[in-house]
């Protein structure tokens, strides 16, 4: 173990530096060159399937369409027990009285 740290301190600091940055140099390319090749794939998968896609025979509908309905509105309950009914109007009557 001593040995081995003892050769490191020996190896100049430029070389090991200049090694470092050399890998770390190669690990970007290679991550690069993964990337373009995954999406060089995708691009490929989304060809074929665009192409089997236009290839495909023309899905016809068949049958009678179905007619759209419409809905009555639903009824309101009249409110006859609620009391603040009333005030409403006396408040919108006060709010349009206002001077401004």
């Amino acid at each position: 173990m001593e040995e081995g740290m003892q050769m490191l301190r020996l190896i100049p600091q430029e070389f090991v530096k200049a090694t470092e940055k050399a890998r770390e140099k190669e690990r970007r390319e290679k991550a690069r060159e993964d990337n373009m090749a995954a999406l060089a794939a995708a691009m490929e998968e989304r060809r074929i399937r665009s192409l089997e896609r236009s290839k495909a025979p023309i899905f016809k509908r068949i049958g009678k369409p179905p007619m759209p309905r419409s809905f009555l509105p639903k009824k309101k309950k009249k409110g006859g027990g609620d009391k603040t009914g009333g005030g409403d109007d006396a408040e919108l009557a006060e709010f349009l009285a206002r001077d401004y």
